[in-house]
């Protein structure tokens, strides 16, 4: 009888685990406008207007972040390395905190919580970095690391983007739909995103720009830089992620570190792989000439 009654107490703590990862708060999104904006006097210059002071005070940040990343010593290492961790509370600051209504504080507190934080550094022998660059805006990489997923890319500002975006040189637009698989729930998201060379290497930043069917699950942090650099006839690429989709709960912190590190490890075998084969379109080839 004993034997019986922990069976059930686990098989109900795993329940409720699985319940409590699956489950969501509500989020109130705000879509951007990408219009001008009067509070970039305390958010700082952002990778992108979005129009909305939390959304552009955060992307302020991470602008900061990634340019300190620049400046700052390389994660260079003598093997292929992929670091995980979790930041569990909101975590962005600068001026504009001071300005946030009720509402933009519970929209901080609900995208911040549990952001999951990735820091890699590969090699992709043989290539050189802006052929790397280049697979990476546009390979459409996560159909192929993700069988789930699909992605659909633009050279040009589409207009079913929500918001006012301008075209620019480097920049390009794409939307990522991934499928429920086991305890994963769908998903449906516009990105944004620049080329540039910088400094010797090819620097590439993307953000989430807006979710866009409302029967998925929100995406409520997703931003990234990949900084691509020459090493011998091949390339190294170091990046930061940081993204906050689905939510779990601290019971499975540990969980979801070992699925993000298992997912980096097959998407750097899969750009290594595609890098060696891959043939950039027409289209591609004619948004890079306006480099």
């Amino acid at each position: 009888m004993k034997r019986l009654i922990v069976a059930v107490l686990l098989i109900a703590g795993i329940g409720i685990g699985i319940w409590l990862a699956v489950r969501e708060d509500p989020y109130a999104e705000v879509q951007p406008t990408g219009g001008a904006a009067e509070h970039l006097d305390v958010t700082g210059e952002p990778i992108f207007v979005f129009g909305d002071l939390y959304l552009d005070g955060r992307s302020a940040w991470a602008r900061c972040l990634f340019d300190e990343d620049l400046e700052g010593p390389s994660l260079k290492s003598e093997t292929d390395s992929v670091e995980v961790s979790v930041r569990e509370a909101p975590f962005t600051g600068g001026l504009w905190l001071e300005r946030l209504d009720e509402a933009g504080r519970a929209r901080r507190e609900a995208a911040e919580t549990r952001v999951v934080e990735s820091r890699l550094c590969f090699r992709v022998p043989d290539v050189p970095p802006e052929r790397v660059a280049l697979l990476l805006v546009a390979g459409r990489i996560g159909e192929t690391a993700d069988p789930g997923t699909t992605m659909e890319w633009y050279g040009s500002i589409p207009g079913e983007l929500p918001g006012d975006m301008q075209d620019a040189p480097g920049r390009y637009v794409y939307r990522r739909k991934t499928q429920p698989t086991g305890l994963r729930k769908p998903t449906d998201a516009w990105y944004v995103g620049f080329l540039e060379r910088r400094k010797g290497c090819w620097v590439l930043r993307e953000e989430l720009w807006a979710n866009g069917s409302e029967d998925t699950t929100p995406v409520r942090f997703d931003v990234g830089q990949y900084v691509i650099s020459a090493e011998g006839a091949g390339s190294l690429v170091e990046n930061r992620t940081l993204y906050r989709g689905q939510g779990f709960p601290a019971l499975i912190q540990g969980m979801a570190i070992s699925r993000t590190k298992s997912f980096w490890k097959g998407w750097i075998k899969t750009v290594g792989q595609l890098a060696l084969t891959w043939q950039p379109s027409e289209t591609v080839r004619t948004w890079a000439a306006m480099l």
